[in-house]
């Protein structure tokens, strides 16, 4: 997750396992607040599911759910930053998103596209794009991660009723090789940014909602 939230300690950390005839599973749960004296009251009620399952796809589930507890509209933005580095990035890794349209923030000549990974480079630089008019099937959105030469895929799913936007970071820097696919609820550059909360949604006093980011491991092409 991005944002000064990322930072803070959880409390009322708890962990279990679970074993059934469908896998293994360790359940963590915390809560992470964004809470002020004189202002907001905005708690993040998140549990981790690790799971590995008998049919081989194992998976890491993140559930998120955010309240306001406080007694005045706030802010609510959320970026999450799904990174992923060797070996599941390499020069030539696909990404694979339906959508409508890719945009990027600014012209970067070393990552010329947002669905290859190019070779890695010796300028210190980034890249970042966005993909608009994602299918959603279920209230669900989906990215897969193509590696060349593997027997697996890396998918992405999100869920896109209250992740509406996904972003897509490149550092092709060589030593610092890394791609990341951010689901989010804000703008993050555009004409979208704008007035004192710069497009973020907000939170009634009371009112909550869910988010999940999902990270699996598939044979390739079984997504």
């Amino acid at each position: 997750m991005h944002g000064s939230h990322s930072n803070q300690l959880a409390q009322d950390v708890t962990w279990r396992t679970e074993v059934t005839d469908e896998g293994a599973k360790i359940i963590v749960t915390g809560t992470i607040d964004s809470a002020q004296l004189f202002g907001r009251r905005v708690y993040v009620y998140r549990t981790i599911t690790v799971h590995a399952p008998t049919d081989g796809q194992p998976y890491v589930l993140v559930t998120d759910i955010v309240r306001n507890n406080g007694t005045m509209p706030a802010k609510a933005a959320l970026l999450y930053h799904v990174n992923f580095g060797a070996p599941t990035v390499m020069p030539g890794t696909r990404v694979l998103v339906e959508s409508s349209a890719v945009t990027s923030r600014e012209l970067c000549e070393s990552v010329p596209s947002a669905r290859e990974l190019p070779v890695p480079t010796t300028e210190m630089t980034e890249a970042v794009f966005e993909y608009t008019g994602v299918p959603v099937h279920n209230s669900l959105s989906t990215a897969v991660i193509q590696t060349p030469g593997t027997p697996r895929d890396v998918e992405l799913t999100w869920s896109a009723d209250t992740l509406p936007r996904l972003c897509q970071w490149v550092f092709p820097t060589r030593g610092g090789w890394a791609l990341a696919l951010e689901p989010g609820n804000s703008p993050m550059w555009g004409p979208d940014r704008v007035g004192e909360d710069h497009g973020a949604p907000l939170l009634a006093p009371g009112a909550e909602f869910t988010a999940t980011a999902r990270v699996r491991v598939l044979a390739a092409g079984a997504s």
